[in-house]
C-alpha cells in the first residue's frame, strides 16, 4: 500500500474516531451506558485500524516501533472498555476503574521502555520534563480537591507514570526530531492533560460534564497522534 493512500485512509479513520466521540458523549450524558460503551469501542477501534494500516504501508511494515505502538494501542482499547464497564456494573465501579488504569499503565510502560531502550541519553532531559509535568499535574489535582479514597495514592502514581511516558516522548523529540517523534510527543502531552482531567471529573466535587467532553477530545487525538506517528518516525 502506498504511503499517500495510507495517509488518506488514516486521516479518514482519524476523523471517524472524532465523529464517533460525539454520540458516545451524548449517550454518556444521558446515562445510556451500554450505548455509550458501543460508541466508545468503535471510536477506540479506529486508532487500532490506523496502526494496522501503517503495518501494510510500504516502507513501514513490521518494525520494532510499530510493534510497540500497536501493542500499546491494544492496551488502550482494553482500558477504554474496562472504564466503560464501570458504569454498566456500578457495583464494581472501583474495580473496573482500577483494572482499566492498569491496562493504560501497561501501554505507558511499553512506550517508556522503548524510548529509554533506544536512547538512554534522553534520561537527563526526560527527568527535567517529568518534574515539570508532574508538578503541574499534581497542582491541578490538589487545587481541584481530588479525593480518591482508597484510590488516592494510586491516582498520583498513575499520573506520575503518564507524566514519565510524556517526558520520555518529549525528550526523544528534542534529541531526535522528526514529524513522527513530534506527533508522539504532542499526543503524550494530550494524554497527560486528558488523564489529569478524568481524575478531576471522577474524584472531585466538580462534575461539570464539560470536563468529560474536554478529556475525551484530548484523549482521542492523543491516541490518534501516537498511531499516526509510526508513519513519520
Amino acid at each position: 500500500m502506498s504511503l499517500n493512500l495510507s495517509v488518506i485512509l488514516c486521516l479518514l479513520f482519524s476523523g471517524t474516531c472524532l465523529v464517533l466521540n460525539r454520540p458516545f458523549l451524548e449517550a454518556s450524558e444521558k446515562e445510556q451506558h451500554f450505548r455509550a460503551m458501543v460508541f466508545k469501542f468503535l471510536a477506540s477501534f479506529c486508532f487500532i485500524i490506523i496502526a494496522t494500516l501503517c503495518f501494510f504501508t510500504e516502507g513501514i511494515g513490521y518494525t520494532r516501533f510499530w510493534r510497540v505502538v500497536a501493542l500499546g494501542l491494544i492496551f488502550g482499547l482494553i482500558g477504554d472498555l474496562l472504564l466503560a464497564f464501570r458504569h454498566i456494573y456500578e457495583k464494581y465501579y472501583e474495580l473496573f476503574f482500577g483494572i482499566g488504569a492498569v491496562s493504560f499503565v501497561l501501554e505507558h510502560f511499553l512506550f517508556i521502555g522503548y524510548f529509554v531502550w533506544v536512547d538512554q541519553d534522553i534520561i537527563p532531559i526526560a527527568t527535567l520534563c517529568f518534574i515539570i509535568s508532574f508538578a503541574f499535574a499534581t497542582f491541578v489535582l490538589a487545587k481541584t480537591g481530588v479525593k480518591g479514597g482508597r484510590l488516592q495514592i494510586g491516582i498520583y502514581v498513575y499520573i506520575a507514570i503518564v507524566c514519565l511516558m510524556s517526558a520520555t516522548a518529549i525528550s526523544t523529540a528534542i534529541k531526535t526530531p522528526s514529524i513522527g517523534s513530534l506527533m508522539f510527543a504532542l499526543g503524550s502531552i494530550c494524554f497527560v492533560a486528558s488523564d489529569t482531567t478524568i481524575c478531576v471529573y471522577n474524584f472531585s466535587q466538580n462534575k461539570d460534564f464539560k470536563l468529560m467532553i474536554l478529556l475525551h477530545y484530548l484523549y482521542y487525538p492523543a491516541q490518534i497522534l501516537i498511531a499516526l506517528s509510526v508513519m513519520f518516525v
